[in-house]
């Protein structure tokens, strides 16, 4: 796996407030303000990149500003792409900064966005000496801040969720209080609901025909689980297309149209 991979899925976590360091700002544009004080969404002041202290959304900005820079620049002598600037806005906008920052803002979620910006600091600070050639050196700063940002997961499940829905537009589970969460950690063994809804019998078990009871995800999965086969059943696992064709239910309403005729995105909320 190149270095320009892993750092283009490793990245694409940061945070800037609209009213702070925008998201063009760059680390030197960051360091060069006053080293005055801003509370941090922990409670109290954090440190940024060099002596500017700093919230975790300006720390985060920071460190991404300056390592994608570098990244790019070095995408560009190697023929990846086509201009530098055009890259780091690319990799600034998919980040979504403004939506985390409004994550930033719920005490809910500071601990786990503080520990991000800890690891993106700690990763622009493990590139910044290093040159474009310097492939291996480069690969131990990707899999030392990957591992930093599992941990950072690992600790902070609901938060990981909640960034995932709101900030990368990942499917959501309702709560039956209305509140969203990712909506892999359904049925996953642990609430992630308030209520804990998303681990309630009725939303994680299939009910075969004959009345025997299976996981949920275990329905349309491709392996007959009912002894009467009613979890693979046509009728509940396939979509028919005006034209005729039959596609996996699960593509409806996916954002990408399978059908010929594109009725399996026709009607969609």
């Amino acid at each position: 796996m190149t270095y320009r991979t892993l750092l283009a899925g490793a990245l694409l976590l940061c945070a800037c407030p609209n009213d702070q360091a925008g998201a063009g700002a760059s680390a030197t544009d960051a360091t060069a303000t006053d080293a005055t004080t801003t509370e941090g969404t922990a409670g109290a002041p954090t440190t940024g990149p060099d002596t500017v202290l700093a919230s975790v959304c300006e720390k985060r900005a920071a460190a991404i500003e300056a390592t994608a820079t570098f990244d790019c620049a070095c995408s560009v002598g190697d023929g990846l792409a086509a201009g530098a600037d055009a890259c780091v806005a690319g990799i600034v906008a998919a980040a979504n900064i403004p939506c985390q920052c409004d994550l930033e803002a719920d005490p809910t979620h500071a601990a786990y966005l503080a520990c991000l910006a800890e690891a993106d600091v700690h990763y622009q600070t493990c590139v910044e000496p290093l040159a474009c050639a310097d492939e291996d050196a480069r690969l131990t700063c990707n899999t030392t801040y990957v591992e930093a940002v599992t941990a950072c997961d690992d600790a902070a499940k609901a938060s990981v969720g909640a960034l995932a829905v709101q900030c990368q537009g990942a499917a959501a589970f309702t709560c039956s209080t209305g509140e969203p969460v990712a909506a892999h950690y359904a049925c996953d063994g642990q609430p992630d609901c308030k209520d804990m809804s998303d681990e309630a019998k009725a939303t994680c078990t299939f009910v075969c025909d004959d009345g025997q009871e299976i996981l949920v995800f275990n329905k349309c999965d491709g392996t007959v689980d009912c002894d009467d086969s009613s979890d693979e059943s046509p009728e509940l696992c396939y979509f028919s297309c005006d034209e005729g064709l039959e596609i996996p239910k699960s593509w409806i309403c996916d954002g990408s149209a399978d059908c010929d005729d594109m009725t399996d995105e026709a009607n969609c909320p």
